[in-house]
């Protein structure tokens, strides 16, 4: 493995000690943790990270120790798939359900004991190694509760919708049933009109020869 890289480094390599997604981006900061040039070890210690980076497939050591890391995301580490040696000690991780990645993580990826994240929060975990927790430790995550009221809602604005669109749907028929019977009318009325001109067209025609026989 190649040797670490420390603070003030910058390469196009390097990834960022702020958490950023691009490594163009890591290249641009002043204060980095990053690879070595064969990619294989990144020494993001001591660099004040709150957030965790992205960092390369091909890592196979990733120090993270004594930095501000509360939580670990789900997925943070699930492309580091040649990690051999990983320390993530030091950091004020809070042990609610959102560790359990973590947890599940560690437990596959079978590391030194030396190096297992421990609980920093809340009180009751306070020191107890991430790799040692138990199901009943992690309280639930809590999730909004749908109050009836809200189905209530929901469910009035349903039926307002549809008793709108049934009355809209009567509408329209009654609306071209009417048309229907307008056009209708109508071609009757046209109809017996022509007819009326046709008779006194041909009136007035036997009326004239009448008086030219005269």
């Amino acid at each position: 493995a190649g040797s670490r890289v420390g603070l003030g480094t910058t390469s196009p390599q390097s990834l960022s000690a702020n958490g950023s997604a691009t490594l163009h981006d890591l290249a641009r900061s002043s204060r980095s943790c990053g690879p070595a040039a064969q990619l294989f070890m990144v020494d993001c210690s001591l660099q004040d990270l709150k957030e965790i980076p992205v960092f390369p497939a091909s890592t196979e050591e990733l120090y993270l120790q004594q930095n501000h890391i509360v939580t670990i995301p789900s997925g943070a580490f699930d492309n580091l798939m040649n990690l051999k040696k990983f320390n993530l000690s030091s950091n004020p991780l809070h042990c609610d359900c959102v560790i359990w990645y973590l947890k599940m993580w560690l437990d596959d990826q079978k590391l030194d004991e030396d190096s297992s994240p421990i609980c920093f929060t809340p009180a009751e975990l306070h020191g107890t190694p991430v790799s040692h927790l138990k199901a009943v430790h992690i309280t639930p995550c809590s999730r909004p509760q749908t109050l009836c009221s809200d189905f209530l809602v929901k469910d009035a604005f349903l039926y307002a919708s549809l008793f709108l669109l049934f009355f809209l749907m009567i509408l329209c028929l009654k609306t071209i049933k009417l048309m229907k019977f307008r056009l209708k009318t109508s071609f009757q009325e046209y109809k017996l009109e022509t007819i009326l001109i046709s008779e006194r067209y041909h009136y007035v025609q036997v009326y004239s020869r009448f008086w030219q026989l005269d």
